[in-house]
C-alpha cells in the first residue's frame, strides 16, 4: 500500500499525472483538449467547458511553481495559451464567460451561455495562479473578474454571492454554497498573488457566512442548496443523481474542502485578526463528520457522499486531514460504530422543529437510481471534470449502472426507526 503521508510519494504521483497530459492537452488552435480516454486518446476535440478551461491553466501554473522552470520549461507558455483562449473563446461581449462552447479551431459557438458565479470563481483562480507563475499580464484579468463578480452576483444584504444568471444577466432565484466555497478559494489565491487585503477579507466573510451562519440553519453542517432569501431548500435536486455541479444532500467532499479553506485562513490571518471559530469548525467538519461518515475502510480515502443505497460517490483527497495533523489534531475518523442520521442529538446536531427535514430524506432514503445520462444539450460532455487534473477513467454514456450497496444492520436499524 502506498504511503499517502509521504511527500515523496505524493510528488511522484503528481508527476505521473502531469506526464499523462504532457504533449496531449494543448490544442495548438486554442486552449486545451478536455476529453481523454485512459490511453491518452482525445475522443472529443471541440467541446470546451469553462471549468476545465480554467483548471488546465491552474494545473500548469501549479506544476511550474512546484517543480520549477528547469523541470517544466513549457508550463508558462501553456498558462498564457490558456488565458488567451479564455478571452478569445469563452469571454462574451455582454461580459462574463460562456459555460460551454464548441470550438472548431477558429471560432467558438456558444452551447450554454449561462453565467455562473461558480465559473467566474475558477476564472479568478486561474488568473491568480497564472500571476503567481510569472504571467504578469494576468493581473488585469484578475481585477476585472473580481469586479464582475461584485457587480453581477454580490448580495450585500446576505454577504454572499448569488449563483447564476441568464446570458443577459437576469439572476435566478437559486442560491448555492458551492459558488461561495470556490469563491473563497479564489479569494485566498488572489490575496496570495497580489497581497491585497480586500481579497482576504472577502474570503473571511464568505467562510463565516457559509460555515457559521448557513451551517447553523442545517444542523451545523454545510447544506448545498438555498432559496433566494438564503433559507435552506431541502428538496432541490433530490431526485437528480446526474447533476455533478448541484448534487443533493450533504457532500463529504465539500466538508473536506471547507476544512482545507478554514485551515488556510487560520494560517494566513494574523493572530490578532484570527476568528476563534476557524479551527474548531474545521475539526467539526472533518473529524466529526467527513472522515467518520465518509471513510471507506476497504478502498481507503473518502466518499463524496454517505454510501447509502442509490447514492453515487467518488473518492476525494485527504489534504485537509494532513493539515489537521500538522496542527496537532486527530485527522482520522472516529472509531465508534454507527450511522450519521444528520438529525441525531448524540452527535450534537440540532435542527429546530420547523426547520428539520423529514428524517427519511436524510437517512436511507431509497431514491430511484438514475444512469449517468448524457444531457441532450451537452452531448459530448464528460462525466467528471478534471478538478484535480486526474485522468478521466470513465466516459459518460447513457445506461451506466450504479452499484447498489447492501445496508448494514446498523443502517437497517436506523431505517426502521424513522
Amino acid at each position: 500500500m502506498p504511503d499517502f503521508r509521504s511527500p515523496a510519494f505524493l510528488l511522484d504521483h503528481i508527476r505521473h499525472t502531469l506526464a499523462f497530459y504532457d504533449g496531449r492537452d494543448i490544442d495548438p488552435s486554442g486552449g486545451f483538449f478536455h476529453y481523454f480516454r485512459d490511453d491518452g486518446q482525445v475522443f472529443d476535440t471541440r467541446s470546451r467547458h469553462l471549468v476545465s478551461s480554467t483548471r488546465f491553466v491552474f494545473n500548469h501554473a501549479m506544476a511550474l511553481r512546484q517543480f520549477g522552470a528547469s523541470e517544466r520549461p513549457n508550463d508558462l507558455e501553456a498558462v498564457r495559451h490558456g488565458l488567451r483562449f479564455l478571452q478569445q473563446a469563452h469571454a462574451q461581449a455582454q461580459g462574463g464567460y460562456a459555460w460551454m462552447i464548441d470550438w472548431d479551431g477558429q471560432r467558438a459557438s456558444v452551447e450554454d451561455g449561462t453565467q455562473h458565479c461558480y465559473g467566474l470563481a475558477f476564472v479568478l483562480l486561474a488568473h491568480a495562479h497564472a500571476l503567481m507563475a510569472g504571467a504578469s499580464e494576468a493581473r488585469a484579468g484578475l481585477d476585472a473578474t473580481f469586479a464582475l463578480m461584485e457587480q453581477r452576483f454580490w448580495e450585500p444584504a446576505h454577504g454572499l454571492y448569488a449563483d447564476d444568471a441568464s446570458p443577459d444577466w437576469q439572476v435566478s432565484s437559486y442560491r448555492g454554497q458551492n459558488a461561495n466555497m470556490h469563491g473563497c478559494e479564489a479569494m485566498l489565491a488572489a490575496h496570495e498573488a497580489t497581497g491585497d487585503e480586500a481579497f482576504l477579507a472577502r474570503a473571511v466573510t464568505l467562510a463565516e457566512h457559509i460555515a457559521q451562519r448557513q451551517a447553523a440553519l442545517a444542523g451545523g453542517l454545510v447544506w448545498e442548496h438555498y432559496r433566494s432569501d438564503w433559507s435552506v431548500d431541502w428538496d432541490y435536486n433530490r431526485h437528480d443523481n446526474a447533476n455533478i455541479f448541484r448534487p443533493w444532500g450533504y457532500q463529504i467532499g465539500h466538508l473536506t474542502e471547507w476544512t482545507k479553506l478554514l485551515l488556510q485562513l487560520e494560517a494566513r490571518l494574523p493572530e490578532a485578526q484570527r476568528p476563534t471559530w476557524l479551527l474548531p469548525t474545521a475539526r467539526h467538519f472533518f473529524d466529526r463528520h467527513a472522515a467518520w461518515l465518509g471513510r471507506d475502510a476497504r478502498r481507503l480515502g473518502l466518499r463524496q457522499r454517505p454510501r447509502w443505497p442509490g447514492v453515487r460517490w467518488r473518492e476525494v483527497l485527504l489534504g485537509a486531514g494532513r493539515k489537521l495533523r500538522r496542527r496537532g489534531l486527530d485527522g482520522g475518523a472516529h472509531g465508534r460504530a454507527g450511522v450519521l442520521g444528520l438529525v441525531r442529538p448524540h452527535l450534537d446536531i440540532q435542527l429546530g422543529p420547523h426547520d428539520r427535514p423529514p428524517a427519511r430524506r436524510l437517512v436511507l432514503q431509497a431514491r430511484q437510481r438514475q444512469p449517468c445520462a448524457i444531457r441532450p444539450q451537452e452531448s459530448r460532455r464528460q462525466d467528471r471534470l478534471p478538478h484535480d487534473g486526474c485522468v478521466l477513467r470513465r466516459v459518460a454514456r447513457a445506461g451506466v449502472a450504479l452499484t447498489r450497496v447492501r445496508p448494514t444492520p446498523a443502517r437497517r436499524g436506523v431505517a426502521r426507526a424513522r
